[in-house]
């Protein structure tokens, strides 16, 4: 009977991780946000999320975040040894801690999912706000950053 509880547990443990947006996985998060430093500009483009938010502005074509993404590997950006401060949920203010604006108050409203997340990494020289949403293979998309905070 002990054993049975404990596999019927175990299942269910599997369930519920396997239901989680990656977005909200801290282990997910951490494997997308590892690319930064790892991967080169093509993989990091295809690891972002289109539209893409820099800052308080809004990349459309997947040409400018490739040219986004290289130009921060060629000026040697990197997150080093990060940490994850803080996973948070979206609501209606997030936009704000990209910019105070209507074009991305809109970005927010039109592209940012329910399970999208705002993470807050310290990284080596500086802490950032990565805005993570969707599933690419169990991991999620980049969908922007803005920093140093």
């Amino acid at each position: 009977m002990r054993a049975v509880v404990s596999s019927l547990a175990f299942v269910l443990l599997v369930v519920a991780c396997a239901t989680v947006p990656p977005a909200q996985q801290e282990e997910a998060v951490a494997e997308t946000l590892s690319l930064i430093d790892e991967a080169d500009a093509q993989t990091l483009t295809e690891a972002s999320a289109r539209p893409f938010l820099l800052d308080g502005e809004i990349v459309e074509l997947s040409t400018d975040v490739h040219a986004l993404w290289r130009g921060l590997r060629e000026g040697d950006f990197v997150l080093g040894d990060f940490r994850i401060q803080s996973v948070d949920a979206v609501d209606g203010e997030s936009y704000l801690r990209f910019a105070d604006n209507q074009e991305v108050e809109w970005f927010f409203e039109q592209h940012v999912g329910e399970e999208a997340r705002l993470v807050t990494v310290r990284g080596r020289a500086a802490t950032y706000l990565f805005l993570m949403d969707g599933d690419r293979n169990g991991a999620p998309y980049i969908r922007g950053f803005t920093g140093p905070l």
